[in-house]
């Protein structure tokens, strides 16, 4: 329920409600001492945000209640709701391993050095001579260090070349290659090279794909080499040599225990599409807060360097969204959390990629690029393809600073009552205005959207009172302004009714309000520049200007007071209450006071015909002040032990200005100083 702070009953606070701190009385034998003593103005009264003064020093009242606001929230509640999830578990997509060469030299002499080979040996360092043919030529196994890359691998994918180079003195018919693990148990390549003429480099391929490679070592065996006889050798160079060079490339694994490369194991990017969006369809919009919450579970024994990327989310250095972290090693399932701040970012919601490019049809949506990497660290570690990486990512306390584009069709019909606590106070009679200045709606709109908005009723009550009711008010809204963003005005005129209601006194207003945005608006490319800020909202208020300006016609007030007494230990024989009104309004009053125990329960009351006297009028404004002197008798023991352990007063006031209908300004240097005292005989016990 909304406040409605208009100051109308100034006369009523004015004598009743706004007390200064009174001094507790002194109650004594035989002498009269003051219970309440203040000197109250204008000033002291009614607080500078509703009351105004003018020129001539009368004063106005001037007051706005808010009855509806529309905030950037309420017309689209962007937030979390609205960004999907992104939620995926993807396996490793690839495993590379880097090219390896191994390369091997075998000389002449080390050849015919070898047992087995003695019927080569003897021609060694021969000088033209013939070199029969020779066969059975065999080498013991060569090893291969490959544990240095891996020592074990399941092949997807690769090639292997061996290119053997002869540049002995002599040609080769034939010679077996051959590449087996350790034990020489698991073969991955066995070929004969033919025709191995000096100098003249023999090249063969072979796919590795689905080889399992194990052990820290491959043994290449060089065996069964046939030579070409030749009828001449000018020199059997024992320094002479074959050369084997086995060259593996673009090997891709489903496992391996290798040293890795460095390379991206997960790398994918979409299109995010913002949900329940309705017909709105943005294409820009300011985070004034705002997480990307990262989730992610790796299974890899391997630091995993995570990289997740929004192009199209610009902070105000021109530097995009672009989070880089290490998701460490696999740790028994438990997640790598965290959060990263957007505030202040701008997110194109255009669909801009990672070239910086948009598309023109796109609204909603934003690109986004998720990899995850794995670097080089020399170290032998095991992955597969088996591996995967969980990825949860989330945006979180999502608030908008702004957004633009187009924000579709809305309505809301706001229903409601606003209390207006001053006139509670008045139980009967009459308050009359002469004039009104203004009183009505006012439609602020800080919305860059245009709309209308249709007042149903607004209709004034107070208890015994027949109720003031208008309807049926409504006004086209235009857009805010954005450069500056400053909001555009429209007012309704309540009409001939504003003082009915005005001098009705109201104690609430319920109210029906329909706000329209886009009303008979559709979304088209031309309607893309409507924006919404964070705190500048379509505001509907109720707006009054009243001059202070009135009569008072038996107005009847109340208000309920602690009365500071305090208990005496003596015996209250007989007494009176005086009070000594010095009066600078135009306005008469009658005051009766009941008092009240704890529990509010009435326990005694003081009434007086006697009124405080109007101030004396010169024309249309008081001049001077009236003396009035009021004595409230206090007629028995019982009502004085009464009213001296009372917890509350309570004033009744009848108040009227003199003449009667006749209307009077207040002024700024109005007074009215009041004295009550007491004057009782006490016996001390």
């Amino acid at each position: 329920m909304k406040t409605f702070n208009i100051l109308i009953i100034f006369l009523f606070v004015l004598f009743v409600s706004c007390r200064k701190e009174f001094e507790k009385p002194r109650w004594d034998a035989g002498i009269l001492a003051p219970l309440i003593k203040t000197k109250l103005g204008i000033g002291d009264i009614i607080k500078d945000s509703v009351i105004q003064r003018n020129p001539d020093n009368s004063l106005k009242i001037v007051n706005r209640e808010l009855l509806y606001s529309l905030t950037l929230d309420s017309l689209l509640n962007l937030g979390k709701q609205n960004f999907p999830e992104y939620n995926t578990s993807r396996k490793l997509s690839e495993l590379k391993l880097d090219s390896k060469t191994f390369s091997h030299k075998i000389t002449l002499k080390q050849l015919a050095d070898q047992p087995g080979n003695e019927h080569l040996k003897q021609y060694v360092e021969q000088q033209n001579g013939p070199v029969p043919a020779i066969s059975g030529i065999n080498l013991p196994p060569i090893p291969l260090p490959t544990g240095l890359f891996f020592t074990e691998a399941d092949i997807k994918e690769g090639n292997m070349e061996i290119t053997v180079n002869n540049e002995f003195p002599f040609s080769i018919d034939s010679v077996n290659f051959r590449l087996t693990n350790a034990s020489g148990n698991n073969i991955y390549y066995n070929e004969v090279f033919r025709n191995l003429t000096p100098g003249t480099p023999q090249v063969k391929a072979t796919d590795l794909a689905g080889k399992k490679i194990e052990g820290s070592v491959m043994n290449a065996y060089v065996q069964n080499m046939a030579t070409i006889g030749v009828g001449n050798v000018p020199y059997m160079d024992p320094n002479s040599t074959i050369t084997v060079t086995i060259n593996i490339s673009d090997v891709m694994v489903n496992s391996a225990t290798a040293v890795f490369p460095a390379q991206n194991v997960i790398d994918d990017s979409n299109y995010v599409y913002l949900v329940s969006m309705g017909d709105v369809k943005l294409t820009e919009a300011k985070l004034r807060s705002g997480n990307v919450r990262v989730e992610v579970t790796s299974t890899a024994q391997d630091n995993i360097y995570f990289t997740y990327d929004i192009p199209g989310a610009i902070d105000k250095a021109g530097t995009r969204f672009k989070i880089e972290d290490v998701v460490p090693p696999n740790q028994a399932g438990k997640p790598f959390v965290k959060e990263y701040d957007l505030a202040g970012y701008i997110l194109s919601l255009k669909g801009m990629n990672s070239k910086g490019e948009i598309r023109d049809t796109t609204y909603n949506a934003f690109f986004n690029k998720i990899t995850g990497r794995i670097e080089y660290t020399g170290r032998l570690i095991f992955l597969s393809l088996n591996d995967s990486m969980s990825v949860k990512i989330s945006m979180e306390n999502m608030v908008p600073e702004y957004v633009r584009g187009y924000l579709g069709q809305y309505s809301v019909t706001e229903t409601g009552t606003a209390a207006v606590d001053l006139f509670k106070k008045v139980t009967g009679g009459e308050l009359k205005f002469e004039e009104i200045t203004n009183i009505g709606i006012k439609v602020e709109n800080g919305i860059g959207v245009s709309g209308f908005v249709d007042v149903s009723s607004i209709k004034g009550s107070r208890p015994g009172a027949t109720p003031v009711e208008i309807k049926n008010l409504s006004t086209v809204i235009e857009p805010a302004i954005e450069t500056p963003l400053q909001s555009v005005t429209s007012t309704l005129s309540l009409g001939t009714k504003d003082k009915d209601l005005l001098n009705l006194m109201p104690h609430s207003i319920d109210y029906q309000v329909h706000a329209f945005a886009n009303k008979d608006v559709e979304f088209s490319p031309q309607n893309t520049n409507q924006f919404a800020y964070y705190g500048s909202p379509l505001n509907i208020f109720l707006d009054m200007e009243v001059p202070l300006n009135l009569l008072a016609n038996k107005l009847q007030l109340s208000d309920t007071i602690e009365f500071l007494t305090k208990e005496m230990e003596a015996s209250v024989k007989s007494g009176y209450l005086n009070l000594i009104a010095n009066n600078g309004f135009p306005i008469s009053a009658n005051l009766k006071l009941y008092f009240l125990d704890a529990n509010k329960n009435l326990t005694d009351s003081l009434i007086s015909p006697d009124f405080i006297k109007p101030a004396p009028i010169n024309g249309d404004k008081a001049v001077g002040k009236s003396q009035s002197i009021i004595k409230y008798n206090l007629s028995n023991e019982n009502s004085i032990q009464n009213i001296l352990h009372s917890k509350y007063m309570v004033f009744k006031a009848v108040f009227d200005t003199q003449p009667a209908e006749k209307y009077y300004k207040i002024y700024s240097d109005y007074e009215l100083d009041v004295t009550i005292s007491g004057n009782v005989n006490v016996t001390i016990e």
